[in-house]
């Protein structure tokens, strides 16, 4: 099956293996026998295919920010990512660091609530959920567009965990260290639950 197959049936509005971009009317599951195919010439075609959770599109589930470090952050409805600086109003925001702004896809969360923890957007410190991009295939120096003028650049993948954040001293565990990335602003926006995620360069 040629590229231009998949393209068309699978309709895909993004080249880059860390987006799925399947809806799951059109593609219910490609665990059954019938898909053995499709599942080796997408396999050859570097399209990632995780836990079969097809997305429509890749985009921000939630924005979140707290006011001190080291405790879980709230969603709100909408905020500024400033150049070389951060989420304004929140408390890991800084110029001088290569963090400035922290992101976890939601599929991280569902494994967490899988196990049974109750937890949800912001509660691991995230500045930006993400659905639907595998964040931990991105290399550091990825461009990531979200809505119409943000622009963010990979720094950073995972980070050392410490004992002392909200959520580790809570459940006493925390995937942030492991399945979390961090980038810098190199072109700020407002940011909003719904906008569109693109991959713009690889690093």
């Amino acid at each position: 099956m040629t590229q231009e197959v998949i393209t068309q049936r699978y309709k895909h509005i993004e080249c880059h293996p860390s987006i799925w971009t399947v809806s799951q009317e059109e593609c219910p599951t490609l665990d059954q026998p019938e898909f053995a195919s499709d599942r080796q010439s997408l396999a050859k075609f570097n399209k990632s295919v995780y836990n079969t959770n097809y997305r429509s599109m890749a985009k921000i589930i939630a924005v979140c920010k707290s006011e001190e470090k080291g405790t879980r952050k709230k969603t709100v409805a909408e905020g500024i990512l400033k150049e070389d600086y951060g989420l304004v109003e929140d408390a890991h925001a800084d110029c001088c660091t290569h963090r400035q702004v922290s992101l976890l896809a939601m599929e991280s969360i569902d494994k967490m609530r899988r196990l049974g923890f109750e937890v949800g957007p912001g509660d691991f410190a995230e500045n930006l959920t993400t659905q639907g991009v595998e964040l931990m295939s991105l290399p550091v120096g990825t461009k990531i567009s979200v809505g119409k003028d943000v622009l963010l650049e990979v720094t950073q993948i995972g980070k050392e965990c410490h004992s002392g954040c909200a959520i580790y001293q809570e459940i006493g565990k925390c995937i942030m260290p492991k399945e979390g990335i961090f980038a810098r602003v190199t072109h700020g926006g407002c940011v909003k639950a719904g906008d569109q995620i693109r991959i713009e360069k690889n690093g």
